[in-house]
Protein backbone atom coordinates (compact mmCIF):
# COMPACT_ATOMS: atom_id res chain seq x y z
CA UNK A 1 0.00 0.00 0.00
CA UNK A 2 2.67 2.24 1.37
CA UNK A 3 4.65 1.72 -2.70
CA UNK A 4 1.31 2.39 -4.39
CA UNK A 5 0.66 6.01 -2.69
CA UNK A 6 4.52 6.78 -2.68
CA UNK A 7 4.31 5.94 -6.50
CA UNK A 8 1.29 8.19 -7.17
CA UNK A 9 2.92 10.90 -5.45
CA UNK A 10 6.06 10.90 -7.84
CA UNK A 11 3.56 9.68 -10.89
CA UNK A 12 1.41 13.45 -9.76
CA UNK A 13 4.61 15.68 -8.82
CA UNK A 14 6.05 14.44 -12.61
CA UNK A 15 2.34 15.39 -14.07
CA UNK A 16 2.65 18.61 -12.55
CA UNK A 17 6.21 19.62 -13.96
CA UNK A 18 5.11 18.34 -17.34
CA UNK A 19 2.29 20.44 -17.25
CA UNK A 20 4.23 23.65 -15.87
CA UNK A 21 6.46 23.10 -18.99
CA UNK A 22 3.70 22.74 -20.95
CA UNK A 23 1.80 26.28 -20.36
CA UNK A 24 5.24 27.47 -21.13
CA UNK A 25 5.26 25.83 -24.58
CA UNK A 26 2.04 27.06 -25.39
CA UNK A 27 1.64 30.53 -24.58
CA UNK A 28 -0.87 32.64 -26.52
CA UNK A 29 1.57 34.23 -29.54
CA UNK A 30 0.48 36.45 -32.27
CA UNK A 31 1.51 34.43 -36.05
CA UNK A 32 1.59 36.59 -38.77
CA UNK A 33 0.85 34.29 -41.65
CA UNK A 34 0.97 37.87 -44.23
CA UNK A 35 3.64 36.67 -47.00
CA UNK A 36 5.96 39.77 -47.96
CA UNK A 37 4.92 41.15 -51.15
CA UNK A 38 7.29 42.22 -53.59
CA UNK A 39 7.41 45.54 -52.77
CA UNK A 40 8.17 44.83 -49.05
CA UNK A 41 10.95 42.48 -50.54
CA UNK A 42 12.78 44.68 -52.43
CA UNK A 43 11.24 48.18 -52.65
CA UNK A 44 13.77 49.96 -55.20
CA UNK A 45 13.60 46.65 -57.35
CA UNK A 46 9.77 46.48 -57.42
CA UNK A 47 9.45 50.45 -58.13
CA UNK A 48 12.24 49.54 -61.30
CA UNK A 49 9.75 46.82 -62.57
CA UNK A 50 6.43 48.87 -61.87
CA UNK A 51 7.95 51.83 -64.19
CA UNK A 52 8.65 49.37 -67.12
CA UNK A 53 4.94 48.10 -66.88
CA UNK A 54 4.02 51.51 -66.70
CA UNK A 55 5.66 52.65 -70.53
CA UNK A 56 5.08 49.51 -71.84
CA UNK A 57 1.21 50.19 -71.15
CA UNK A 58 1.94 53.27 -73.19
CA UNK A 59 2.51 51.20 -75.99
CA UNK A 60 0.97 48.95 -78.31
CA UNK A 61 -0.51 45.64 -77.07
CA UNK A 62 -3.00 43.39 -76.69
CA UNK A 63 -5.45 44.14 -73.82
CA UNK A 64 -6.95 42.96 -70.55
CA UNK A 65 -9.91 43.89 -68.42
CA UNK A 66 -10.17 41.76 -64.70
CA UNK A 67 -13.96 42.33 -63.43
CA UNK A 68 -14.29 41.74 -59.78
CA UNK A 69 -17.14 42.44 -57.34
CA UNK A 70 -17.01 45.42 -55.29
CA UNK A 71 -18.21 45.45 -51.62
CA UNK A 72 -19.47 48.67 -49.50
CA UNK A 73 -18.07 46.72 -46.16
CA UNK A 74 -14.81 45.95 -45.04
CA UNK A 75 -12.91 43.93 -47.85
CA UNK A 76 -12.49 40.10 -46.54
CA UNK A 77 -10.97 38.64 -49.11
CA UNK A 78 -7.80 38.87 -51.40
CA UNK A 79 -9.66 38.94 -54.37
CA UNK A 80 -11.20 41.90 -53.76
CA UNK A 81 -8.17 44.27 -53.23
CA UNK A 82 -7.67 45.66 -56.64
CA UNK A 83 -3.55 45.64 -55.59
CA UNK A 84 -3.34 41.82 -55.82
CA UNK A 85 -4.32 42.04 -59.53
CA UNK A 86 -1.68 41.41 -61.82
CA UNK A 87 0.16 44.24 -62.42
CA UNK A 88 0.13 43.54 -66.49
CA UNK A 89 -3.68 44.21 -66.30
CA UNK A 90 -4.82 47.54 -68.18
CA UNK A 91 -8.37 47.73 -66.43
CA UNK A 92 -10.26 46.78 -63.41
CA UNK A 93 -13.45 46.90 -63.91
CA UNK A 94 -16.09 46.67 -60.41
CA UNK A 95 -19.81 45.53 -60.24
CA UNK A 96 -21.55 46.19 -57.80
CA UNK A 97 -19.45 49.60 -57.00
CA UNK A 98 -22.06 51.54 -55.37
CA UNK A 99 -21.18 53.20 -52.06
CA UNK A 100 -17.43 51.14 -52.86
CA UNK A 101 -15.35 50.66 -48.93
CA UNK A 102 -12.96 53.51 -49.18
CA UNK A 103 -10.12 51.31 -48.39
CA UNK A 104 -10.89 49.36 -51.82
CA UNK A 105 -11.30 53.45 -53.45
CA UNK A 106 -7.94 54.47 -52.49
CA UNK A 107 -6.47 51.12 -53.78
CA UNK A 108 -8.37 52.20 -57.56
CA UNK A 109 -5.89 55.60 -57.21
CA UNK A 110 -2.94 53.61 -55.97
CA UNK A 111 -3.02 51.15 -59.36
CA UNK A 112 -3.04 53.82 -61.44
CA UNK A 113 -0.27 55.89 -60.30
CA UNK A 114 2.08 53.26 -59.24
CA UNK A 115 0.91 50.56 -62.00
CA UNK A 116 -0.89 52.29 -64.81
CA UNK A 117 -4.48 50.18 -64.62
CA UNK A 118 -7.30 52.00 -64.87
CA UNK A 119 -10.40 51.26 -63.28
CA UNK A 120 -13.97 50.97 -64.92
CA UNK A 121 -16.76 51.30 -63.20
CA UNK A 122 -19.77 48.67 -64.69
CA UNK A 123 -23.17 50.06 -65.42
CA UNK A 124 -25.75 47.48 -66.62
CA UNK A 125 -28.82 48.44 -68.62
CA UNK A 126 -30.36 45.06 -68.25
CA UNK A 127 -30.61 45.67 -64.08
CA UNK A 128 -32.15 49.00 -64.03
CA UNK A 129 -34.95 47.49 -66.80
CA UNK A 130 -35.15 44.20 -64.21
CA UNK A 131 -35.90 46.44 -61.25
CA UNK A 132 -38.65 48.06 -63.46
CA UNK A 133 -40.27 45.12 -65.21
CA UNK A 134 -40.89 44.17 -61.39
CA UNK A 135 -41.98 47.71 -60.41
CA UNK A 136 -44.59 47.12 -63.56
CA UNK A 137 -45.86 44.28 -62.57
CA UNK A 138 -46.48 44.98 -58.47
CA UNK A 139 -48.00 47.78 -59.82
CA UNK A 140 -50.10 46.64 -62.68
CA UNK A 141 -52.92 49.52 -61.65
CA UNK A 142 -51.26 52.25 -61.32
CA UNK A 143 -50.92 53.20 -65.07
CA UNK A 144 -47.39 53.73 -65.17
CA UNK A 145 -46.24 55.75 -68.23
CA UNK A 146 -43.05 56.07 -70.35
CA UNK A 147 -42.73 59.19 -68.64
CA UNK A 148 -42.35 57.31 -65.06
CA UNK A 149 -39.86 54.76 -67.05
CA UNK A 150 -38.14 57.48 -68.08
CA UNK A 151 -37.49 59.41 -64.38
CA UNK A 152 -36.68 56.05 -63.04
CA UNK A 153 -34.20 55.53 -65.37
CA UNK A 154 -32.61 59.24 -65.09
CA UNK A 155 -32.29 58.91 -61.39
CA UNK A 156 -31.16 55.00 -60.93
CA UNK A 157 -28.48 55.81 -63.74
CA UNK A 158 -27.80 59.54 -62.00
CA UNK A 159 -26.80 57.73 -58.77
CA UNK A 160 -24.50 55.28 -60.23
CA UNK A 161 -22.69 58.02 -62.43
CA UNK A 162 -22.39 59.81 -58.68
CA UNK A 163 -21.48 56.81 -57.17
CA UNK A 164 -18.55 56.30 -59.47
CA UNK A 165 -17.58 59.60 -59.30
CA UNK A 166 -17.20 59.95 -55.50
CA UNK A 167 -15.04 56.45 -55.77
CA UNK A 168 -12.62 58.34 -58.40
CA UNK A 169 -12.83 55.68 -61.38
CA UNK A 170 -11.48 56.54 -64.64
CA UNK A 171 -13.94 55.39 -66.57
CA UNK A 172 -16.94 53.22 -67.45
CA UNK A 173 -18.02 49.69 -68.86
CA UNK A 174 -21.93 50.25 -69.91
CA UNK A 175 -23.30 47.16 -70.27
CA UNK A 176 -26.05 46.91 -73.11
CA UNK A 177 -26.23 43.06 -73.29
CA UNK A 178 -30.07 43.16 -73.08
CA UNK A 179 -32.28 46.06 -74.72
CA UNK A 180 -35.54 45.68 -73.44
CA UNK A 181 -37.22 48.68 -74.75
CA UNK A 182 -37.72 50.40 -78.09
CA UNK A 183 -35.74 53.66 -76.17
CA UNK A 184 -32.32 54.01 -74.79
CA UNK A 185 -32.24 57.64 -75.17
CA UNK A 186 -32.54 58.41 -71.32
CA UNK A 187 -29.74 56.05 -70.29
CA UNK A 188 -27.56 56.18 -73.33
CA UNK A 189 -28.02 60.40 -72.76
CA UNK A 190 -27.05 60.13 -69.13
CA UNK A 191 -24.15 58.46 -69.83
CA UNK A 192 -22.93 60.82 -73.27
CA UNK A 193 -23.35 63.25 -70.88
CA UNK A 194 -21.34 62.20 -68.31
CA UNK A 195 -18.26 61.69 -71.03
CA UNK A 196 -18.55 64.42 -72.80
CA UNK A 197 -17.56 66.30 -69.12
CA UNK A 198 -14.68 63.95 -69.14
CA UNK A 199 -13.42 63.90 -72.77
CA UNK A 200 -10.41 61.20 -71.74
CA UNK A 201 -12.09 58.68 -70.14
CA UNK A 202 -12.89 55.55 -71.58
CA UNK A 203 -15.77 54.14 -71.56
CA UNK A 204 -16.18 50.63 -73.40
CA UNK A 205 -19.80 49.11 -74.38
CA UNK A 206 -20.40 45.18 -73.47
CA UNK A 207 -22.94 43.42 -75.54
CA UNK A 208 -24.67 44.53 -78.17
CA UNK A 209 -23.28 47.80 -78.95
CA UNK A 210 -24.76 48.27 -82.48
CA UNK A 211 -28.44 48.40 -80.60
CA UNK A 212 -27.22 51.88 -79.37
CA UNK A 213 -29.22 54.31 -81.55
CA UNK A 214 -27.01 56.79 -80.61
CA UNK A 215 -24.29 55.74 -83.49
CA UNK A 216 -22.46 58.67 -82.55
CA UNK A 217 -21.47 58.17 -78.93
CA UNK A 218 -21.44 54.05 -79.87
CA UNK A 219 -18.68 55.32 -82.36
CA UNK A 220 -16.74 57.18 -80.00
CA UNK A 221 -16.39 54.66 -77.37
CA UNK A 222 -12.82 53.11 -76.77
CA UNK A 223 -14.00 48.67 -76.72
CA UNK A 224 -16.52 46.75 -77.72
CA UNK A 225 -16.69 43.79 -75.17
CA UNK A 226 -18.25 40.70 -77.20
CA UNK A 227 -19.38 37.88 -74.64
CA UNK A 228 -18.90 34.41 -75.29
CA UNK A 229 -20.88 33.17 -73.00
CA UNK A 230 -21.51 29.27 -73.65
CA UNK A 231 -19.95 29.56 -77.44
CA UNK A 232 -16.51 28.02 -77.89
CA UNK A 233 -15.90 27.20 -81.46
CA UNK A 234 -14.03 30.03 -83.58
CA UNK A 235 -16.89 30.24 -86.00
CA UNK A 236 -19.23 30.99 -83.08
CA UNK A 237 -17.10 33.90 -82.08
CA UNK A 238 -16.89 34.89 -85.15
CA UNK A 239 -20.32 35.14 -85.66
CA UNK A 240 -21.11 37.00 -82.49
CA UNK A 241 -18.79 39.71 -82.92
CA UNK A 242 -20.38 40.34 -86.09
CA UNK A 243 -24.04 40.58 -84.29
CA UNK A 244 -22.49 42.72 -81.57
CA UNK A 245 -20.66 45.93 -83.70
CA UNK A 246 -22.91 45.35 -86.45
CA UNK A 247 -21.20 47.36 -89.89
CA UNK A 248 -21.58 50.66 -88.95
CA UNK A 249 -19.15 51.16 -85.80
CA UNK A 250 -15.40 50.66 -85.92
CA UNK A 251 -14.25 46.82 -86.15
CA UNK A 252 -10.65 47.68 -84.73
CA UNK A 253 -11.89 48.03 -81.46
CA UNK A 254 -12.91 44.27 -80.13
CA UNK A 255 -12.69 42.96 -76.94
CA UNK A 256 -13.81 39.15 -75.94
CA UNK A 257 -15.49 38.35 -72.70
CA UNK A 258 -14.76 34.95 -71.01
CA UNK A 259 -14.80 33.18 -67.67
CA UNK A 260 -13.37 30.89 -65.38
CA UNK A 261 -15.03 27.70 -63.82
CA UNK A 262 -16.65 28.46 -59.95
CA UNK A 263 -17.83 26.58 -57.12
CA UNK A 264 -21.46 27.18 -58.49
CA UNK A 265 -20.34 26.20 -62.16
CA UNK A 266 -17.02 23.54 -61.56
CA UNK A 267 -16.81 23.29 -65.34
CA UNK A 268 -15.69 25.34 -68.18
CA UNK A 269 -18.56 27.48 -69.49
CA UNK A 270 -17.42 28.37 -73.13
CA UNK A 271 -14.28 29.03 -74.55
CA UNK A 272 -11.26 28.40 -72.16
CA UNK A 273 -9.48 31.85 -71.50
CA UNK A 274 -6.37 30.81 -72.84
CA UNK A 275 -8.33 28.88 -75.84
CA UNK A 276 -9.81 32.56 -76.36
CA UNK A 277 -6.54 34.14 -76.10
CA UNK A 278 -5.66 32.29 -79.25
CA UNK A 279 -8.17 33.33 -81.06
CA UNK A 280 -7.78 36.57 -80.32
CA UNK A 281 -4.36 36.33 -82.36
CA UNK A 282 -5.11 34.16 -84.83
CA UNK A 283 -7.75 37.00 -85.56
CA UNK A 284 -6.33 39.53 -86.62
CA UNK A 285 -5.72 39.29 -90.20
CA UNK A 286 -9.96 38.80 -89.59
CA UNK A 287 -11.27 41.00 -92.53
CA UNK A 288 -14.78 42.27 -90.63
CA UNK A 289 -12.93 42.95 -87.23
CA UNK A 290 -9.91 43.04 -85.58
CA UNK A 291 -10.24 41.76 -81.60
CA UNK A 292 -7.55 43.33 -79.30
CA UNK A 293 -7.77 41.30 -75.93
CA UNK A 294 -9.81 39.44 -73.78
CA UNK A 295 -11.99 40.49 -70.48
CA UNK A 296 -12.41 38.32 -67.92
CA UNK A 297 -15.79 38.30 -66.42
CA UNK A 298 -15.48 36.58 -63.45
CA UNK A 299 -11.99 36.98 -62.14
CA UNK A 300 -12.47 36.23 -58.78
CA UNK A 301 -13.16 32.71 -59.18
CA UNK A 302 -10.21 32.95 -60.82
CA UNK A 303 -7.80 33.87 -57.60
CA UNK A 304 -7.33 30.18 -56.60
CA UNK A 305 -7.11 28.74 -59.37
CA UNK A 306 -4.12 26.54 -60.84
CA UNK A 307 -0.54 26.83 -59.33
CA UNK A 308 -0.58 30.48 -58.76
CA UNK A 309 -3.21 33.37 -57.86
CA UNK A 310 -4.93 34.43 -60.55
CA UNK A 311 -3.31 31.80 -63.01
CA UNK A 312 -5.73 31.75 -66.13
CA UNK A 313 -5.26 35.52 -66.15
CA UNK A 314 -1.54 35.67 -66.07
CA UNK A 315 -1.51 32.62 -68.49
CA UNK A 316 -3.81 34.59 -71.21
CA UNK A 317 -1.44 37.47 -70.50
CA UNK A 318 1.61 36.09 -71.48
CA UNK A 319 -0.35 34.47 -74.50
CA UNK A 320 -1.57 37.81 -75.68
CA UNK A 321 1.58 39.69 -75.18
CA UNK A 322 4.96 37.23 -74.74
CA UNK A 323 7.18 40.18 -73.79
CA UNK A 324 5.09 40.17 -70.38
CA UNK A 325 7.24 37.84 -67.94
Amino acid sequence: MKGFVKTSIIALAASSLIAVSCAKWTQPESLDFRRETPEQIDPAGYETRLKAVREWKRTVHNITIATISGTSSTPSFRWQHPKDIPDSVDFICIKDFSGLHESLADELAYVREKKGTASLAYIDYSAIAESWSQIEDENEDSMLTDADRDEYFKENVAALLDSAEKSGFDGLMVSVEQIEYASDDVFISAVKSWKEKRPDAPVVLRGYAKHISDTEFASSCAYYVVVAGELSSPGQLILETTRCIGSVLPCDRVLLEVSVPSSETPEQTGIAPEAAAEWVLAQKDNRNFTPQGIVFGNTEDDYWRNDRNYGSLRTVIEILNPQVK
